[in-house]
């Protein structure tokens, strides 16, 4: 005997020593496709394979459209904000009922899905919003029917048209404004690029000195009712330090008995805010408006991104942060233009 020779090569072994096994299934289309499980026996291995098979013989008895959004809703629901489980079933509701919600998952196709969308689209319905359900759709696909092939058309998307308010529009508003809730709610988004919500949340523990602590946002809950919660991400906890005027505003406020500093909900906030807007006779922009103006000011001021990311509690390096808030001003663009013709006045 060869005292060289090796022990002979298990079956369905793989250099690294894992076992591999395939099992057989038909895709939507009645296509053949092989799958494979990999494990470190090949009792493992096909425990994995049994499962696997057993979950798509349930989802084909079981499962509908309707069903699998609901199931993949509940599933997340404890690791989202209550404003994300809100909209996922506002989608569910709204845009995924109908012929594609009573269809049997493993029986759902790309015509399906290409046909919801196009409806979608001719009843008018924003290329966000159809998006927005197309995404919900897919990331069920994802957990339900991981081997699915979406491939379809989605509309193109559109550029969204933002209104970054000048100084002088936003001193107008303020100029009008006799609240004193109103106008330190104001300076809090203006100067701090604090959210509506946030703002709401806050209390007199959250002020120390000059600084302004997030800790907290108040958001709808599934009832649709405000309630408080964490901010929104985890970049959003901060110390944001103010102004004089803006702790003079702040410190203006009377005393409430359950410690909040504004007595109102997001929502009324944002009425209150566009009748003073309305009252100024400026252009209209909205209360989160107030958040493009500082950041649009603090980049203007050549503040290097990390540093206006940490005061807003955006994510460090935010595309949502370079793509929507660096918006520089109509008013102060102008100024830029003037200045550049005026350079190019010599040329020629």
């Amino acid at each position: 005997m060869n005292n060289n020779s090796t022990k002979t090569k298990k079956r369905n072994a793989l250099p690294s020593g894992q076992v591999r096994i395939q099992r057989r299934y038909k895709d939507e289309f009645g296509k053949s496709h092989l799958k494979s499980f990999t494990a470190p026996t090949k009792r493992e291995a096909e425990a994995l394979a049994s499962e696997w098979l057993e979950h798509r013989r349930q989802v084909t008895k079981k499962f509908t459209v309707d069903s699998a959004v609901e199931k993949y809703i509940r599933l997340k629901e404890p690791i989202l904000s209550p404003s994300t489980v809100r909209g996922y079933e506002t989608i569910r509701e709204r845009y995924l009922a109908g012929p594609l919600a009573e269809t049997d998952l493993l029986q759902l196709t790309n015509l399906d899905i290409q046909v919801w969308i196009s409806n979608m689209v001719a009843k008018g319905y924003a290329p966000k919003t159809v998006r927005s359900a197309y995404g919900l759709l897919t990331a069920t696909l994802g957990v339900f029917m991981p081997d699915f092939p979406v491939k379809v058309s989605l509309p193109p998307k559109k550029k969204q048209e933002l209104y970054c308010p000048s100084i002088d529009e936003v001193n107008a508003v303020l100029n009008v404004v006799t609240d004193p809730e109103l106008r330190a709610a104001i300076l809090l988004a203006a100067v701090g690029t604090l959210r509506k919500g946030e703002i709401c949340a806050l209390t007199w523990d959250d002020i120390e000195g000059r600084n302004v602590h997030v800790r907290s946002a108040m958001v709808k809950n599934e009832w649709s009712l405000w309630e408080k919660k964490s901010p929104k991400t985890y970049d959003s906890y901060r110390t944001v330090p103010m102004t004089d005027e803006v702790m003079e505003a702040i410190h203006a406020l009377p005393k409430r008995k359950d410690g909040k500093l504004i007595g109102t909900d997001p929502d009324l906030l944002g009425h209150r805010f566009a009748r003073a807007v309305k009252a100024a006779g400026v252009h209209y922009f909205r209360f989160h408006d107030l958040r493009h103006f500082s950041c649009s000011q603090m980049h203007l001021m050549g503040i290097p991104d990390k540093y206006i990311e940490a005061r807003g509690g955006w994510k460090p390096g935010s595309n949502v942060m370079k793509r929507t808030y660096q918006t520089v001003i109509n008013l102060e663009q102008k100024k830029q233009d003037k200045k550049i013709l005026e350079a190019f006045e010599k040329l020629g």
